[in-house]
């Protein structure tokens, strides 16, 4: 098994390929997956290997304002992030892909499947609600952003990213978290997050998404309300499971699980049955 480290991932990109940082491994259907606010690419170390293991290409970039996509050449409202993916995925050579998105990345994942209908074969929709058109919302956490350090930011977020029973079992686990998020640039996150907390409502357009779909959510998963964790169960066949125990970053504290979740999904598009696995 490979054994990737967080932010030195290969990335592999033509000389038309877009701005978009990414990582690209692997060979088979492939399968995208998209991080939340706040987070990067390194998010997805546990599924990346295994699910490259099990024979899928598998692609994951750092979206617009995190990790490597910083830079003032970058569009980092989130209105224009389905745009990048679906760029780079062009870029790619990507035809059809399964878009597996956490937090943000399925709000961005739902887009791009509206966007794209014949591009988007399946998705994996974990810990996200269907809307956000809170602009006030916004304004106090924009406010927080720009009045605390790094260090207390990071001290807030983390009960809303990690279950109670995960942070005192893997403080190191958080600790990596949290000098990650210390390193971020507030200034982008704060322009990604008055666009996300402010998006549209796509709950009226699920009935049109005709791809196989799974809604996941962690148990105990406090970034999201609990009257907001049925909002995409309006997919035509979706699938829901939960992770009992897990917190908002569902796929870091249960990866095994949640990869089995994926797997799953993929299972059910036509097509994306891997050549080779284990």
């Amino acid at each position: 098994m490979r054994h990737l480290a967080w932010f030195h991932w290969p990335v592999r990109m033509s000389e038309s390929a877009p701005v978009l940082a990414h990582t690209d491994v692997g060979t088979g259907p492939p399968i995208v997956l998209l991080h939340g606010w706040s987070l990067d690419g390194g998010t997805w170390q546990p599924q990346v290997d295994r699910l490259v293991d099990l024979g899928h290409r598998v692609v994951v970039p750092d979206l617009p304002g995190h990790g490597r996509s910083l830079g003032g050449h970058l569009n980092q409202s989130f209105p224009a992030m389905p745009g990048f993916v679906l760029q780079l995925l062009a870029a790619l050579e990507i035809d059809r892909a399964v878009l597996v998105g956490l937090s943000m990345g399925s709000a961005i994942a739902i887009e791009a499947a509206l966007a794209a209908p014949d591009v988007v074969a399946g998705l994996v929709l974990a810990n996200n609600a269907a809307s956000d058109c809170d602009a006030g919302r916004a304004a106090a956490a924009v406010a927080r952003l720009r009045s605390c350090t790094a260090t207390e930011l990071a001290t807030w977020y983390a009960p809303l990213l990690f279950s109670e029973a995960f942070r005192q079992e893997k403080p190191l686990a958080v600790a990596t978290w949290s000098r990650q998020f210390a390193g971020n640039d507030l200034e982008a996150l704060a322009e990604v997050l008055l666009g996300y907390h402010v998006r549209r409502d796509v709950r009226p357009l699920l009935a049109g998404i005709d791809v196989p779909t799974a809604i996941v959510f962690g148990s105990e998963d406090a970034a999201t309300p609990e009257e907001r964790r049925h909002d995409y169960d309006a997919v035509p066949g979706a699938m829901r499971r939960d992770l009992p125990g897990a917190g908002h970053l569902a796929n870091v504290e249960q990866p095994e699980q949640f990869t089995r979740l994926v797997q799953e999904l993929v299972s059910r598009v036509p097509g994306f049955t891997p050549t080779e696995g284990t």
